[in-house]
């Protein structure tokens, strides 16, 4: 099972805001949950849980030091991926692991379910905004942006503008360690909902790559 939303919510969200590179706010990445229950994106409560770049691992661990972490095994790996169902805030969500030569660079939280009432969307981002404002701090970005000013859009439905594309949703976190990117946005009426760990490493290697031209 292939899976191409991490990069396809990469470049929706380069397009609305350039990523930021600079130091940003000294904060450390919290962890996103207890890595055996799957829990939240947000921090692991108690002193004594160390904190990680994402879920139970840091940015450089090898594959079989990620997939250490994991109590399940993956739905999909191939020699740059590695994918993994799991439950977050009680949404079923894809939990992607990105690396570049065996060491982990991207990590990312997809949303795996399809809800009838599309209202629920934007409800669902919120939520999870929320938690990661508790976690990491307001955001550097936040974006909620019409991309279609001939669309007639209010509170009761927002969530079908979503996902017709004529809203998109976006916030970013610059921490010292990872770019965190929040993103809800749709298309023929389908609505996509992720969060994206990025390091900073890997946000400065693409840069160079690209010819300064690559965002977070």
């Amino acid at each position: 099972m292939k899976n191409h939303l991490l990069i396809t919510f990469v470049m929706i969200f380069s397009l609305l805001a350039a990523a930021c590179n600079d130091n940003g706010k000294e904060t450390r990445n919290a962890p996103p949950g207890d890595t055996a229950e799957l829990e939240s994106p947000g921090p692991t409560p108690g002193p004594e849980v160390k904190e990680y770049d994402f879920r139970g691992s840091d940015w450089g661990a090898t594959r079989e030091e990620v997939m250490a972490t994991e109590r399940n095994e993956p739905v999909y790996e191939d020699d740059d991926t590695l994918e993994y169902k799991g439950v977050v805030e009680k949404m079923l969500m894809l939990i992607t692991y990105k690396f570049r030569d065996d060491k982990l660079v991207r990590g990312g939280f997809v949303l795996n379910q399809q809800i009838r009432d599309k209202n629920e969307y934007p409800e669902r981002y919120n939520k999870l905004k929320k938690i990661l404002i508790e976690a990491n701090g307001a955001p550097r970005k936040d974006i909620e942006k019409n991309l279609n000013p001939n669309a007639v859009i209010n509170d009761e439905n927002k969530g079908d503008a979503v996902c017709r594309g004529d809203i998109v949703y976006g916030a970013q976190w610059v921490l010292p360690d990872t770019v965190i990117n929040l993103l809800l946005n749709g298309q023929q009426s389908q609505c996509y909902l992720a969060i994206i760990y990025t390091s900073r490493e890997e946000l400065e290697f693409r840069t160079n790559q690209s010819g300064g031209q690559e965002d977070g």
